[in-house]
């Protein structure tokens, strides 16, 4: 676990705001970086700066026609020795904005008459789109500018390693502040496989856990450990969330069949998957196969050696292939993920003879 993450949890305030001071003290003790950032996203003047002053949570009085005043996450002075450009760094990391914050900013912004360059420069964890003329709307003088935060992780990864920029990108990654959260389609056929210091086995996981492996215990009644997940990943290409019960199972999930992959064998992409599966030798099995058969006929599920005597199942199944034309993957196949398991819901509800735990786990 990263120093920052440690001393994070002995900390009262939010990600964001200590988020916030960690990047302004990085900033203001390695100005370097903080150019080399705002190069990298379009932010450096031509003319050289001589002098960076960097400011957290700085507060200003509300106009004549806001409701509440203001509090800056950071705010950044570049003087040239002559000018003095200024931007306005509002950070997210998971939490939602206030109404019209980023317009509020832009009209006091707008009210300095002391910068050459006045620029708000959004920064999200997350694909967090905005409209900048709507945020712009009756602004003369201020700029828009929305970015990620893997834009200044990929720049950390690229200097110079020291403690404090070693700490700086473990926070970020535990954090997952350095997911530019696009799967590539080569990413899908090796395992592992490293992009911008991330395994693609990581990316899968800030899908799986958090808010969808929580409400996967909540409506299957329990869960494995991630050291299960691990093993069936090793075992049988699967990448899924597990509930083991007597002689059946359910998991959710990726399909990857790494081993097809791996042989160059067309047409097995991966999956993104809800199943259940039920032994040959269990008990219950007629039962259950019986349930598996309604199941089997709803849209979007289909069975498998439901006559057989063999491991059979039902499975609602997704190329995974589908999401990769989105702009924001991982938010959108964690989206996806929950509508599975509002389904996953239904199936309990409408098929009470499936013999699901009778508390959580």
């Amino acid at each position: 676990m990263a120093l920052f993450t440690r001393l994070f949890e002995l900390h009262t305030n939010s990600i964001e705001d200590y988020f916030t001071e960690i990047v302004a003290y990085l900033f203001r003790t390695n100005p370097d970086i903080l150019y080399a950032w705002l190069k990298s996203i379009s932010l450096l003047d031509t003319n050289p700066y001589i002098h960076a002053d960097i400011s957290t949570q700085q507060k200003h009085n509300r106009l004549e026609y806001h409701l509440t005043g203001s509090r800056f996450d950071i705010v950044i002075e570049l003087s040239t020795g002559m000018y003095v450009d200024i931007i306005l760094l509002e950070s997210k990391i998971g939490a939602d904005e206030q109404p019209d914050q980023l317009k509020k900013y832009a009209e006091i912004l707008d009210r300095r008459s002391n910068n050459r360059k006045k620029t708000l420069l959004y920064v999200t964890r997350d694909f967090d789109p905005k409209d900048g003329s709507v945020i712009l709307k009756g602004v003369k003088e201020v700029s828009f500018k929305q970015e990620r935060w893997y834009t200044l992780y990929e720049v950390l990864q690229s200097q110079p390693e020291n403690i404090l920029l070693n700490e700086v990108i473990a926070f970020m990654k535990e954090h997952n502040l350095g997911l530019n959260n696009r799967f590539l389609a080569d990413s899908m056929f090796t395992l592992p496989y490293l992009t911008k210091g991330y395994t693609f086995e990581e990316l899968i996981e800030a899908t799986i856990w958090g808010r969808v492996s929580e409400k996967f215990k909540q409506v299957v009644g329990k869960i494995e450990s991630r050291r299960v997940t691990l093993d069936q990943l090793k075992e049988r290409g699967r990448y899924l969330v597990y509930a083991f019960f007597q002689d059946w199972w359910c998991g959710l999930g990726y399909h990857l069949d790494q081993n097809l992959h791996a042989a160059g064998i067309p047409g097995y992409p991966p999956t993104i998957s809800l199943i259940l599966e039920v032994s040959p030798t269990s008990r219950k099995r007629q039962a259950i196969i019986k349930a598996m058969e309604e199941i089997a006929k709803r849209p979007g599920w289909r069975g498998y050696h439901l006559d057989e005597l063999s491991w059979s199942g039902v499975i609602f199944e997704r190329d995974i292939q589908d999401f990769l034309s989105e702009e924001d993957q991982i938010v959108v196949i964690s989206s996806y993920l929950l509508q599975l398991l509002d389904e996953l819901a239904k199936i309990k509800e409408l098929f009470p003879s499936l013999p699901w735990p009778s508390k959580i786990t």
